[in-house]
């Protein structure tokens, strides 16, 4: 074969390779999010008043960053846990690990180890700690001053304690909570969504079980992806000392650097209303006061919140969440809603919520109520946390997910 033969194959193969790569959509098989940001996210040198929180960030829904914040409160878990001090002080706690990044088999990558194990070989293994407070863990957590009063501070679902080694990255996914994240070590990257691309996040392969798209967010196919090409982002970077609030339902993933990083966030039940006058009534603090259990009856009422989350307020129609679902009767209706409706005009608010006699109303309307598809188990989780103190509302709202998933 002559060389003009040779030349000739060769540029026969150069105009199919081209041909084949302008097949394939700008940012395919790259990061996510490769190009540049929509903007940056906003940043504060200091927690905000609750009120200006609720108004500001958790009812529009907008991320911030808040700088240096734990350098200026009093925060024991930021200085006290290094690898040492959680090895000697909670190295017996029985912890929840992820192995790897598994998109097809995410529950068959968690595992569970005791907190020293993980401790004496996490940087050297590609794994990480994602791990509930446990209550001795909550003495060195503090609340900040946002969240101490006007209704934030009955409605904390759960703190999560995150650990890795450098260069961990989580799923693109979002949460049904607010979210403040707190980082301890390290640095964290958030590539933020907005919850109204929902929809083009979850058009293709999204794991609506578990709540995370299933995409490789290091190399993003967009063949079977096509709708999360060009979607706006913003980026958030949090340092060693920071906090950062993500509002719900917005998506995000997260790049997670330094030789050891760690965080600790704490979910929060979206607050609906702000109570103003709660706050006249209470203290604040310049720095984060002791994390409190709210009281045991509150959880009826935060479910009432969670059911109810995505309406303005409540109609009659809307009760039948909270009925039998054999017993749904106009009466059963009418009686609730008398009871709920304290200014008679027709809707249940959320300030009505807030400030109704929970106690009076479980007691009056116990036989019923329904939240979880199954009876009996309802009235003996009712009857049990109106007598026994209880660390969190979390069985209630799992079993109120399982009948909204019913109904």
């Amino acid at each position: 074969m002559n060389h003009h033969h040779i030349y000739g194959l060769l540029m026969l193969f150069q105009v199919t390779l081209v041909t084949f790569c302008d097949d394939d959509p700008p940012g395919h098989m790259q990061p996510m999010c490769n190009y540049p940001p929509l903007q940056k996210a906003a940043t504060m040198d200091d927690f905000p008043t609750p009120e200006y929180f609720f108004r500001w960030l958790t009812s529009p829904g907008q991320p911030v960053v808040f700088k240096s914040v734990l350098d200026k409160i009093d925060f024991p878990a930021y200085h006290k846990w290094t690898d040492d001090y959680l090895r000697e002080k909670f190295g017996q706690i029985v912890v929840q690990t992820e192995q790897s990044r598994d998109y097809d088999n995410y529950l068959g990558s968690i595992k569970w180890r005791l907190m020293h194990q993980f401790l004496s070989d996490y940087k050297e293994r590609r794994q990480y700690l994602v791990q509930d407070l446990k209550e001795n863990m909550k003495e060195d957590i503090r609340i900040p001053r946002s969240l101490q009063c006007g209704g934030f501070q009955n409605l904390f679902e759960k703190f999560v304690m995150w650990l890795s080694r450098a260069g961990s990255t989580s799923f693109l996914h979002n949460d049904e909570y607010d979210n403040i994240n707190c980082i301890l070590d390290g640095v964290k990257v958030f590539k933020l969504i907005d919850k109204k691309y929902s929809q083009q996040v979850k058009a293709d392969n999204y794991n609506h079980e578990l709540g995370y798209s299933t995409v490789d967010v290091d190399k993003v196919d967009l063949h079977r992806f096509p709708k999360l090409q060009g979607l706006p982002w913003i980026e958030a970077r949090a340092e060693k000392g920071d906090c950062i609030f993500v509002p719900k339902d917005w998506f995000h993933l997260v790049y997670s650097t330094g030789e050891r990083n760690l965080a600790v966030n704490m979910w929060i039940v979206p607050l609906p209303v702000f109570n103003a006058s709660d706050c006249q009534l209470r203290e604040l603090h310049s720095e984060a006061t002791r994390y409190q259990t709210s009281d045991n009856m509150q959880s009826i009422r935060h479910t009432i919140m969670y059911v109810y989350k995505d309406k303005q307020n409540i109609q009659k129609d809307d009760l039948d969440l909270i009925l039998l679902k054999n017993s749904r009767t106009e009466e059963n209706r009418n009686q609730i809603m008398k009871y709920l409706d304290a200014d008679h005009d027709g809707v249940v608010s959320w300030d009505e919520v807030l400030t109704m006699d929970i106690e009076e109303f479980v007691v009056k309307f116990i036989d019923i109520l329904h939240l979880p598809p199954h009876l009996d188990q309802l009235k003996a989780y009712l009857r049990e946390i109106t007598n026994n103190d209880v660390d969190s509302y979390s069985r209630l709202i799992e079993l109120t997910s399982d009948a909204r998933e019913e109904l």
